[in-house]
């Protein structure tokens, strides 16, 4: 039978470490020199994907926010478009409303001569009228 604290005797403990990788490596001076160039060119590799990501970011928001200006001119131009439309249909309204003005005011002025020629041939027939009694009577 063994005992039970000759178990102990046999367990190797393994130390926690609780620094970066980068930090153990930076601070062993065993470290061979090409390591840590190795270490840092991986940082720079991880760097400069970062670095491209955010440059396939920002081309991608350039991208749209040329499509948008794309799409914003052309409802400004449609914009444009019908707002000179809508120009030319008050400016044709004016100028049909003008005319018709014209028209009421020239209707008026003749409607008042035709009613002073009535008036004038309807004096000339009562006069007409009291010849005929006169000559008739004569």
């Amino acid at each position: 039978m063994e005992c039970v604290g000759d178990e102990d005797d046999d367990v190797n403990y393994i130390p926690v470490i609780r620094q970066a990788a980068g930090e153990i490596l930076a601070s062993d001076r065993k470290t061979p020199q090409t390591t840590l160039v190795l270490k840092k060119e991986v940082e720079v590799d991880q760097v400069n994907a970062e670095l491209e990501a955010k440059r396939r970011e920002f081309f991608q928001r350039m991208e749209a926010v040329a499509q948008r200006r794309v799409e914003f001119e052309k409802k400004e131009q449609v914009n444009r478009a019908r707002a000179l439309k809508f120009d030319k249909f008050l400016r044709d309204n004016e100028a049909k409303r003008w005319r018709a003005i014209k028209k009421y005011q020239f209707e008026v002025k003749e409607n008042g001569l035709k009613r002073k020629e009535l008036q004038d041939i309807l004096q000339q027939f009562e006069e007409m009228k009291v010849r005929k009694k006169k000559t008739s009577y004569l």
